[in-house]
């Protein structure tokens, strides 16, 4: 099964891919992958967060994240994020001057490649905001991403579980999910 953990900044998406990801790695060693935060990967590779250039990231995001998705070749897959929460922030982000033909560019892509996920998992904002150089501190920019990534999820009809609690509970949710238990 392949699974997204979705959701806004600061909701523990990192936290819980690591600790399902250490889990299959015990279960299933050979039968599992994990798809690290592509948002991360692109800025460390040094492109641009401004307005101005930033068409130049989304290019470059979504290069990384299909091609993560493209490599993954085992039963299990789980992502931290999706291209369905790149498109959640993109929406969300009334500042943001993408052009209009990028944004359709997009959205059909995103589209197009959701079905790659048999199932998103959002995390809701259940904990306060961790703040790093990455995340926004606006709490009401963290509730327009979350309200965003649930309207697309419904819009694109892509099945998806809202998954709560603490990191461990969360993670028995996802191993239960997967069918396997330790």
């Amino acid at each position: 099964m392949k699974i997204s953990i979705s959701g806004s900044h600061s909701t523990g998406k990192t936290s819980l891919v690591e600790a399902v990801g250490l889990r299959l790695k015990g279960l299933c060693p050979n039968d599992a992958e994990v798809i690290s935060e592509t948002a991360r990967k692109v800025l460390a590779l040094g492109f641009p967060t401004n307005q101005d250039e930033f068409f130049e990231t989304c290019y470059k995001f979504l290069e990384v994240q299909l091609q993560a998705e493209r490599n993954c070749k085992s039963k299990h897959v789980i992502s931290d994020r999706s291209l369905v929460d790149f498109l959640a922030y993109i929406r969300a982000n009334k500042d943001m001057k993408l052009p209009k033909a990028l944004v359709s560019l997009i959205e059909e892509i995103v589209r197009w490649e959701s079905k790659y996920f048999d199932l998103y998992c959002i995390l809701p904002i259940e904990f306060g905001l961790v703040l790093d150089d990455l995340r926004s501190p606006d709490v009401e920019h963290q509730k327009a991403v979350d309200k965003t990534l649930r309207a697309i999820l419904r819009e694109f009809k892509l099945p998806h579980k809202q998954i709560r609690g603490t990191i461990e509970q969360r993670t028995e949710k996802i191993m239960a999910i997967l069918g396997l238990r330790s």
